[in-house]
């Protein structure tokens, strides 16, 4: 996957507020949960700049048979991330990197669904329900008033 960097252990991404896949294409996020966000077309990875690479921060993870759920902060602050690895081979699925994705506080990985708690909206959650094989899928619930949002495409 050309997003990604692993340096000393440490996880590198190099594209924001997108869905990244393991075939090398991207749609991009743009909006945030609260207003409104909407879903670009897929689009070829073809360069990336060096300096626009960012730390991810794996905070929480969740295991089954066939894939590993990690999720976390970036080094930019205020933008979260999840990510589905193939358990055995180690490689990425698909990264899920946005400013509308900070501080996970829980994951649970059920039937091929992650639900991904994060306190964004603190005293309450907004929770990220996404299907492992069609990531851009996903929709978010928030606890307080039970709101539910789906991206326009």
């Amino acid at each position: 996957m050309k997003a990604i960097k692993i340096i000393d252990g440490d996880l590198y991404c190099g594209i924001e507020n997108a869905i990244i896949y393991e075939n090398n294409t991207f749609i991009e996020l743009r909006g945030n949960y609260k207003n409104s966000f909407e879903l670009g077309k897929v689009k070829p990875i073809t360069q990336i700049i060096e300096s626009h690479y960012y730390s991810l921060d794996t905070t929480i993870e969740e295991i089954n048979d066939k894939y590993k759920i990690i999720a976390g902060e970036t080094s930019y602050g205020g933008r979260g991330f999840v990510a589905v690895l193939y358990k055995e081979s180690k490689k990425y699925k698909w990264i899920l990197s946005w400013d509308s994705m900070n501080n996970p506080i829980s994951i649970t990985l059920n039937e091929g669904i992650i639900n991904l708690k994060t306190d964004l909206n603190f005293p309450n959650e907004v929770c990220f329900i996404i299907p492992i094989e069609e990531p851009e899928k996903f929709k978010i619930e928030e606890t307080t008033n039970h709101r539910t949002t789906y991206p326009t495409q």
